[in-house]
């Protein structure tokens, strides 16, 4: 069984403990399964909650709740950690003296940053550029320099705001560099960079601000969340197969504020590296939840995308909107880890294969996993008291999800919603569907006292209420799924769970 790991999330440590069962309404949420193996037979170091399993495969291996029967798959907490350290990275959500530590592998505060031991280090001046400052590490004498990135040259500086415009304008490069009057194209890359970094360094100022409780959120959240996938094109003649990142993003549905946006690539790490290291370590020995590199798209595991034994739907298919559901339900319900949507059959079949050259691809269910946890700081330190997630329809996000806030559901503080509405519809449609939700609404009015009839939000709301006692379940998850009763233009045939 996967150990349990701790990460700091800037000052407030959390163990991460994500292998237990998921279902809120069993006795054994928020329960950790045991480490450690019994001996075969009745013995007192028996799991009086759980006991191992397999999926369908046999290959991912899972625990079965005696409870309520439930069989979640086992993550890696190490690599869960390792995520949410990335991600925090990426976002830039550290400080400079939160990293820097003495660079002598010998000395005692090697890897003991500065703002975590302030006693073990002394200032020492600044760079005679007065960018940054100096500080000398009392147990070996090591000097460390901590300083911003160099700046941008400032002639190409001042153009910057320019290129930035164009960008999200959609201008192709070499229209830009005539348009911005670079004299050398050489100059392009290095600008966006240059953006990258000003841009990070302002997301990551926000988002710290959030988590130091100096930026408040409103007591009462709504968030609305979902994944995208990004297919770029290939970078070489030899190997002209595209690949596809996914990214996963939260945002507050009234602000319209990003909370976080999230990629699973990661830039720092060498793939050659870490597959000789995998070896060396025996990854390709154990099953995935075991591995030193769990989150890691290793060498073979692109055989494993887009195969599961159910048929995903065609996005173009315009079938009932409930039919999707149990066509969803059942789709989950046959990949052998049912939380990993990277088995899912798509219409083209896209293998996501780790990016060439620089960089590796991150399993999604980890990037999920540490998205939430990272959610859930910043959350916690903003103030946010009671809050609504809605989310796609995927086992991934219910799981991630539910181990982030397990204590909030607990008290009832946290609620999330399934949501999945019909696309690809014409507006003729679209119109009908929304005529047919006025009469029904109509009708429905007509039966309320006559003192709240006028009151269109009551209404929507009684009617909810009725909806949901009415509403019927799928899956073996008994999940309870109804039909949106104020549709839109934009989401006209919409369920909610």
């Amino acid at each position: 069984m996967p150990l349990a790991a701790s990460v700091d999330l800037f000052g407030t440590e959390r163990i991460i403990q994500v292998n237990h069962c998921r279902g809120p309404s069993c006795r054994n949420f928020r329960v950790p399964a045991r480490t450690r193996h019994a001996r075969p037979g009745p013995s007192v170091g028996r799991d009086p909650a759980y006991k191992l399993a397999s999926t369908i495969k046999g290959t991912v291996p899972s625990i079965r709740c005696k409870a309520c029967n439930e069989s979640p798959p086992l993550k890696s907490n190490a690599c869960i950690v390792a995520e949410i350290e990335r991600l925090a990275d990426a976002a830039g959500l550290w400080r400079l003296e939160e990293t820097a530590s003495c660079r002598n592998p010998a000395c005692g505060n090697h890897g003991r940053s500065i703002a975590r031991h302030p006693m073990a280090y002394i200032r020492r001046g600044r760079p005679a550029s007065g960018n940054g400052q100096y500080f000398q590490c009392k147990a070996c004498g090591m000097k460390v320099l901590v300083s911003h990135p160099v700046r941008l040259h400032a002639e190409h500086q001042t153009l910057a705001a320019d290129v930035l415009s164009r960008i999200a304008n959609k201008s192709p490069v070499r229209g830009t560099g005539r348009g911005v009057r670079l004299k050398s194209m050489k100059a392009y890359f290095p600008i966006v960079d240059f953006i990258h970094s000003r841009c990070r360094a302002y997301s990551g100022a926000v988002d710290r601000a959030l988590i130091d409780g100096t930026l408040r959120l409103p007591k009462d959240l709504v968030l609305e969340t979902d994944g995208q996938d990004y297919t770029l094109n290939w970078t070489s003649r030899l190997d002209r197969r595209n690949v596809v990142l996914s990214g996963y993003c939260s945002v507050d549905s009234g602000s319209r504020f990003i909370l976080g946006l999230h990629v699973n690539l990661d830039e720092r790490v060498d793939p050659f590296e870490i597959a000789v290291d995998a070896v060396k370590c025996g990854d390709f020995d154990v099953a995935e939840p075991y591995r030193k590199y769990a989150r890691y798209w290793l060498p073979g595991d692109e055989l494993k995308a887009g195969r599961a034994l159910g048929r995903w739907l065609r996005k173009h298919d315009r079938i009932e909107l409930l039919a999707q559901i149990r066509s969803l339900y059942a789709n989950a319900a046959s990949r052998a880890d049912v939380e990993d949507v990277e088995l899912q059959v798509h219409d083209d079949s896209v293998h996501k294969l780790p990016p060439p050259g620089k960089g590796m691809q991150v399993h999604e269910p980890y990037m999920a996993y540490a998205h939430w946890m990272l959610v859930h700081r910043m959350l916690t330190g903003a103030g946010v008291e009671r809050m609504q997630a809605n989310m796609d329809i995927d086992s991934m996000s219910r799981a991630a999800f539910i181990c982030a806030f397990a204590d909030e559901i607990a008290r009832g503080d946290v609620h999330g919603f399934y949501v999945r509405y019909t696309k690809f519809q014409t507006v003729d449609e679209r119109k009908r569907i929304l005529r047919e939700a006025n009469r029904a609404r109509a009708r429905y009015r007509a039966t309320l006292p006559a003192d709240v009839r006028d009151d269109r939000k009551e209404v929507a709301r009684r009617m909810m209420k009725e909806l949901i006692r009415a509403g019927q379940s799928y899956s073996k998850w008994n999940d309870e799924w109804i039909l949106h009763p104020v549709p839109t233009m934009n989401e006209s045939n919409k369920s909610v769970s």
